[in-house]
């Protein structure tokens, strides 16, 4: 899925240039009609910015407290302060450390990209493709040089 404002690809020269590319995404992308949640992947070896990436989504969304990624935890969901474009709660999944994708079923997967007020980000979400909801938007990070190239798939 290719959004308007977003080339295919760009390349960021920081930690905030990425959570800005992130921020202004997110706003683009909550406007999007759909019939479930909001799903975006994120891909990239270890330390490419997917992360960064998810901080700045939260930024654009509202939210104030540090983002971190929920290696140990799976998931953790964090409600909006205010509700944009009938998104109130972001789930933000890692499955970094998981082995089955019936890890992720028991954490109500199912019912989660189901609801369409919910804004399902993943990070590490290539380890388990069969489970990508229809339209889910993938993005993929690597390194390059010092700087970080954010794909747009």
């Amino acid at each position: 899925m290719r959004f308007e404002i977003f080339a295919m690809e760009y390349i960021s020269n920081s930690p905030l240039e990425t959570q800005k590319i992130a921020a202004r995404f997110i706003i683009d992308a909550i406007k999007r009609p759909r019939s479930g949640a909001l799903c975006v992947g994120l891909e990239g070896e270890l330390g490419a910015g997917k992360t960064t990436f998810t901080q700045g989504i939260a930024k654009g969304l509202g939210i104030t407290r540090i983002v971190q990624s929920p290696t140990f935890i799976i998931m953790r969901p964090l409600v909006l302060p205010k509700t944009l474009h009938g998104i109130s709660t972001f789930y933000h999944f890692d499955w970094y450390r998981l082995s089955s994708p019936s890890d992720i079923k028991i954490l109500e997967w199912d019912e989660i990209i189901s609801n369409t007020s919910h804004l399902v980000l993943v990070e590490w979400a290539d380890k388990f493709p069969s489970l990508y909801p229809e339209g889910m938007i993938q993005i993929y990070f690597s390194i390059k040089d010092s700087a970080r190239k954010i794909s747009f798939l």
